[in-house]
């Protein structure tokens, strides 16, 4: 708090996750904190943005049966909603999506997920354990000189993301597919241009021995 005074609470921001998550570049974090951004900019109208808004809450009740902290950034909502998870790298059925790294994928595949696709894309590919920062109520946005409100105080529960896992494991087993796919065709157009230039060759020389 005495940082915060010390900015004149502009853009005052607390880490979701602790700094130290990895282990010689293995996670020991679990995503256990869901973060999802409505930035009123990537709608047409303030209908639409209170509908994405309503349509998140509706899914976060229905799958978790959670009820998140709202916040008013300035700039859209936040919402904010705890959850029990689980480190993904040390279970067994998502080992073999080890290279994508699949706890930081979950916290990315969630606030899609739940939104129904309508969190700022933005804020969706690119955050991560360590820049996962939540604005804190009465703190001032520089960017247009806001108040961040409190709309809505989490109730305290903190539920299972089981209800999630099977569609999460749907995306990852999606996005090895298209990976392999691409590294398919990625082969065969080399492979076509590899015999396209020794075909050239081959006429090049076959030219020469005629002159």
């Amino acid at each position: 708090m005495a940082r915060f005074k010390q900015a004149n609470w502009l853009d005052c921001r607390i880490s979701a996750y602790p700094s130290y998550t990895e282990y010689k570049g293995i996670n020991r974090q679990a995503p256990d904190f869901i973060f999802i951004d409505l930035d009123k900019a990537t709608f047409k109208t303030e209908t639409a943005h209170n509908k994405a808004l309503a349509i998140t809450l509706e899914n976060i009740k229905q799958k978790l049966d959670g009820s998140p902290t709202i916040l008013w950034s300035g700039n859209g909502y936040h919402i904010y909603q705890p959850v029990e998870a689980f480190v993904f790298e040390q279970q067994d059925i998502f080992a073999k999506f080890q290279y994508m790294k699949p706890s930081r994928k979950f916290m990315q595949f969630a606030e899609s997920f739940l939104s129904g696709n309508k969190a700022d894309h933005a804020h969706n590919i690119t955050v991560s354990f360590k820049n996962c920062m939540l604005r804190v109520p009465g703190s001032i946005n520089s960017k247009n000189g806001q108040t961040v409100k409190l709309l809505s105080r989490w109730d305290g529960y903190r539920p299972k993301i089981n209800p999630l896992l099977e569609d999460f494991y749907i995306c990852l087993s999606s996005l090895r597919i298209k990976e392999l796919t691409k590294t398919k065709t990625n082969q065969a157009s080399l492979s076509t241009k590899n015999e396209s230039y020794y075909q050239s060759i081959g006429k090049y020389l076959t030219l020469r021995a005629r002159f």
